[in-house]
């Protein structure tokens, strides 16, 4: 699944015809940062009701960087990765253009360290994309290890 902040790009390396299908929520409109959640987790709720399995999670980011729109994408973000946690297994994307500067990718990339730290003991993943540049959790050897994210290109 893809979710697109309003006014945010879609990601140059995300191919829409790559294996496997592909659900979008976007938001079309500009209104409420918070917004975006309830439009997420209703159309999370309806695609698992039917029988998808959200093995990865792209959230794409918008550049926003006020109080307000942080606080939102936090609360998406971990709703979105507590879904995987819940299956045990899975993918978090944090992405976003590089247009948007050091500071949003800054802020992003701070967003993947704080969601890092739970995943010990579960199969998931969470990384951090600002144009081609990407940056990946490493994975827990044991339950009390804490994860680093790494550069990987």
């Amino acid at each position: 699944m893809v979710v697109i902040e309003y006014s945010a790009s879609w990601p140059a390396w995300l191919s829409p015809s790559q294996g496997g299908d592909m659900a979008v929520v976007a938001q079309h409109y500009e209104s409420h940062p918070g917004s975006l959640l309830t439009q997420v987790a209703t159309r999370t709720t309806r695609l698992e009701a039917v029988g998808w399995s959200l093995d990865t999670i792209i959230l794409v980011a918008n550049g926003r960087m006020d109080s307000e729109a942080n606080a939102a994408r936090s609360v998406l973000a971990r709703g979105l990765f507590s879904r995987l946690r819940a299956r045990g297994r899975g993918e978090l994307v944090l992405t976003q253009d590089e247009k948007w500067g050091r500071r949003a990718a800054a802020g992003l990339f701070s967003l993947g360290e704080a969601l890092e730290r739970s995943i010990r003991g579960a199969t998931l993943g969470v990384s951090v994309r600002v144009g081609e540049r990407s940056w990946e959790a490493a994975l827990p050897v044991a339950d009390e290890e804490i994860c680093e994210l790494t550069r990987v290109g």
